[in-house]
Protein backbone atom coordinates (compact mmCIF):
# COMPACT_ATOMS: atom_id res chain seq x y z
CA UNK A 1 0.00 0.00 0.00
CA UNK A 2 1.44 3.51 -1.21
CA UNK A 3 2.14 5.82 1.99
CA UNK A 4 -0.73 8.14 0.01
CA UNK A 5 -3.21 5.48 0.18
CA UNK A 6 -2.31 4.32 3.70
CA UNK A 7 -3.39 7.99 4.52
CA UNK A 8 -6.79 8.05 2.69
CA UNK A 9 -7.70 4.27 4.48
CA UNK A 10 -6.11 5.72 7.91
CA UNK A 11 -8.74 9.35 7.33
CA UNK A 12 -11.57 7.23 5.88
CA UNK A 13 -11.59 4.92 8.94
CA UNK A 14 -11.37 7.57 11.81
CA UNK A 15 -14.24 9.41 10.07
CA UNK A 16 -16.34 6.12 9.98
CA UNK A 17 -15.19 5.71 13.87
CA UNK A 18 -16.14 9.29 14.79
CA UNK A 19 -19.47 8.83 12.55
CA UNK A 20 -20.52 5.54 14.31
CA UNK A 21 -21.72 6.98 18.17
CA UNK A 22 -24.11 9.36 15.75
CA UNK A 23 -25.14 5.81 13.86
CA UNK A 24 -25.70 4.22 17.31
CA UNK A 25 -27.43 7.29 18.55
CA UNK A 26 -30.04 7.05 15.82
CA UNK A 27 -30.53 3.40 16.39
CA UNK A 28 -31.02 4.02 19.81
CA UNK A 29 -33.38 6.62 19.61
CA UNK A 30 -35.61 4.15 17.61
CA UNK A 31 -34.84 1.46 20.06
CA UNK A 32 -36.03 4.00 22.85
CA UNK A 33 -39.42 5.40 21.57
CA UNK A 34 -40.47 2.36 19.71
CA UNK A 35 -39.98 1.08 23.21
CA UNK A 36 -38.67 -2.38 21.41
CA UNK A 37 -36.46 -3.20 24.62
CA UNK A 38 -39.68 -4.29 26.24
CA UNK A 39 -40.03 -6.87 23.27
CA UNK A 40 -36.67 -8.12 23.82
CA UNK A 41 -37.58 -8.93 27.27
CA UNK A 42 -35.85 -5.39 29.13
CA UNK A 43 -37.85 -3.92 31.75
CA UNK A 44 -36.57 -0.48 31.25
CA UNK A 45 -34.13 1.47 28.65
CA UNK A 46 -31.19 1.76 31.04
CA UNK A 47 -31.90 -1.68 32.02
CA UNK A 48 -31.37 -2.57 28.02
CA UNK A 49 -28.32 0.21 27.82
CA UNK A 50 -26.42 -1.38 30.48
CA UNK A 51 -26.98 -5.41 30.07
CA UNK A 52 -27.26 -5.57 26.11
CA UNK A 53 -25.14 -2.60 25.31
CA UNK A 54 -22.98 -2.51 28.25
CA UNK A 55 -23.24 1.50 28.34
CA UNK A 56 -24.17 3.30 30.77
CA UNK A 57 -27.75 5.00 30.76
CA UNK A 58 -25.90 8.39 31.26
CA UNK A 59 -24.02 7.92 28.29
CA UNK A 60 -26.68 6.92 25.78
CA UNK A 61 -28.92 9.62 26.95
CA UNK A 62 -26.34 12.49 26.43
CA UNK A 63 -25.43 10.63 23.22
CA UNK A 64 -29.40 10.91 22.13
CA UNK A 65 -29.94 14.62 23.25
CA UNK A 66 -26.55 15.41 21.26
CA UNK A 67 -27.82 13.27 18.19
CA UNK A 68 -31.18 15.42 18.37
CA UNK A 69 -29.38 18.96 19.00
CA UNK A 70 -27.14 17.89 15.76
CA UNK A 71 -30.38 16.86 14.10
CA UNK A 72 -31.59 20.86 15.00
CA UNK A 73 -28.48 22.72 14.80
CA UNK A 74 -27.05 21.22 11.60
CA UNK A 75 -28.88 18.50 9.34
CA UNK A 76 -26.21 18.51 6.80
CA UNK A 77 -23.93 16.66 9.33
CA UNK A 78 -27.08 13.90 9.91
CA UNK A 79 -26.96 13.22 6.29
CA UNK A 80 -23.06 13.60 5.54
CA UNK A 81 -22.84 10.27 7.72
CA UNK A 82 -25.56 8.05 5.42
CA UNK A 83 -23.52 9.56 2.43
CA UNK A 84 -20.14 7.33 2.24
CA UNK A 85 -19.01 9.51 0.10
CA UNK A 86 -19.37 13.13 1.08
CA UNK A 87 -16.40 14.51 3.23
CA UNK A 88 -17.93 14.94 6.73
CA UNK A 89 -16.70 16.50 10.43
CA UNK A 90 -19.05 15.14 12.70
CA UNK A 91 -18.30 16.28 16.24
CA UNK A 92 -17.99 14.80 19.71
CA UNK A 93 -21.26 13.85 21.50
CA UNK A 94 -19.64 15.19 24.45
CA UNK A 95 -18.78 18.83 22.71
CA UNK A 96 -22.60 18.94 21.24
CA UNK A 97 -24.01 18.03 24.70
CA UNK A 98 -21.95 20.94 26.26
CA UNK A 99 -23.26 23.15 22.87
CA UNK A 100 -26.59 22.50 23.75
CA UNK A 101 -26.35 23.00 27.51
CA UNK A 102 -24.75 26.77 26.93
CA UNK A 103 -27.94 26.84 24.20
CA UNK A 104 -30.58 26.39 26.68
CA UNK A 105 -29.10 28.30 29.92
CA UNK A 106 -28.68 31.01 27.35
CA UNK A 107 -24.89 32.07 29.80
CA UNK A 108 -23.09 33.23 26.35
CA UNK A 109 -23.69 36.21 24.22
CA UNK A 110 -24.45 35.56 20.90
CA UNK A 111 -21.32 35.74 19.07
CA UNK A 112 -19.81 33.81 21.84
CA UNK A 113 -21.83 31.06 21.38
CA UNK A 114 -21.24 31.62 17.99
CA UNK A 115 -17.77 31.07 18.31
CA UNK A 116 -18.26 27.51 20.19
CA UNK A 117 -20.60 26.46 18.05
CA UNK A 118 -17.79 26.86 14.99
CA UNK A 119 -15.15 25.24 17.47
CA UNK A 120 -17.63 22.18 18.06
CA UNK A 121 -19.49 21.70 14.73
CA UNK A 122 -17.37 23.18 11.74
CA UNK A 123 -13.77 22.37 13.51
CA UNK A 124 -14.27 19.37 15.53
CA UNK A 125 -12.00 20.77 18.09
CA UNK A 126 -11.82 18.16 21.71
CA UNK A 127 -13.51 18.75 24.72
CA UNK A 128 -10.64 20.28 26.59
CA UNK A 129 -10.11 23.06 24.05
CA UNK A 130 -13.69 24.34 23.65
CA UNK A 131 -14.49 23.92 27.97
CA UNK A 132 -11.67 26.05 28.43
CA UNK A 133 -12.91 28.93 26.20
CA UNK A 134 -16.30 28.52 27.41
CA UNK A 135 -14.65 28.93 31.01
CA UNK A 136 -12.93 32.14 29.90
CA UNK A 137 -15.81 34.19 28.55
CA UNK A 138 -17.39 33.41 31.18
CA UNK A 139 -14.71 34.69 33.70
CA UNK A 140 -13.93 37.57 31.54
CA UNK A 141 -17.74 38.73 32.31
CA UNK A 142 -17.41 37.57 35.70
CA UNK A 143 -17.79 40.86 38.86
CA UNK A 144 -14.89 40.56 40.79
CA UNK A 145 -16.34 39.59 44.15
CA UNK A 146 -16.70 42.32 46.87
CA UNK A 147 -14.93 42.35 50.68
CA UNK A 148 -18.78 41.71 51.69
CA UNK A 149 -19.55 38.67 49.73
CA UNK A 150 -16.13 36.94 50.42
CA UNK A 151 -17.27 37.69 53.90
CA UNK A 152 -20.27 36.08 53.98
CA UNK A 153 -18.91 33.30 51.89
CA UNK A 154 -16.36 32.56 54.35
CA UNK A 155 -18.61 32.70 57.19
CA UNK A 156 -20.76 30.35 55.88
CA UNK A 157 -17.58 27.85 55.03
CA UNK A 158 -16.40 27.98 58.61
CA UNK A 159 -20.19 27.56 59.84
CA UNK A 160 -20.40 24.61 58.32
CA UNK A 161 -16.79 22.91 59.39
CA UNK A 162 -17.95 23.66 62.80
CA UNK A 163 -21.21 21.97 62.69
CA UNK A 164 -19.01 18.79 60.62
CA UNK A 165 -16.22 19.16 63.35
CA UNK A 166 -18.96 19.42 66.35
CA UNK A 167 -21.41 16.99 64.91
CA UNK A 168 -18.05 14.24 64.45
CA UNK A 169 -16.83 14.52 67.84
CA UNK A 170 -20.52 14.06 69.11
CA UNK A 171 -20.66 11.07 66.91
CA UNK A 172 -17.27 9.78 68.02
CA UNK A 173 -16.80 10.63 71.44
CA UNK A 174 -18.36 7.35 72.95
CA UNK A 175 -17.92 5.05 69.75
CA UNK A 176 -14.07 3.91 70.85
CA UNK A 177 -13.29 3.98 66.92
CA UNK A 178 -10.62 6.79 67.37
CA UNK A 179 -8.40 8.03 70.12
CA UNK A 180 -9.31 10.56 72.83
CA UNK A 181 -6.37 12.29 71.68
CA UNK A 182 -8.15 13.19 68.17
CA UNK A 183 -11.33 13.62 69.86
CA UNK A 184 -9.74 16.38 72.11
CA UNK A 185 -7.90 17.55 68.90
CA UNK A 186 -11.19 18.19 66.85
CA UNK A 187 -12.98 19.63 69.96
CA UNK A 188 -9.55 22.43 70.07
CA UNK A 189 -9.84 22.64 66.27
CA UNK A 190 -13.84 23.26 66.54
CA UNK A 191 -13.31 26.00 68.84
CA UNK A 192 -10.67 27.79 66.87
CA UNK A 193 -12.77 27.43 63.57
CA UNK A 194 -16.30 29.06 65.99
CA UNK A 195 -13.76 32.29 66.82
CA UNK A 196 -13.16 33.14 63.12
CA UNK A 197 -16.57 33.07 62.63
CA UNK A 198 -17.14 37.09 62.42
Amino acid sequence: MTSDRLREQTKKIAHAHKASWLKLAEYLKQVYEGKHYKAWGFLTFAAYCEKELELKQSQISKMIKSYDFLEEEAPAVVKAVHDESAEKVVPNYESLNMLRILKQKQNLTQDEYAQVRHRVLDKDDPIQEVRAQVKRFLEERAEPESPEARRVKRNQMLRRLYTVLSASKQELQGSHLVPQYLIKQMADLAEKVKDQIE
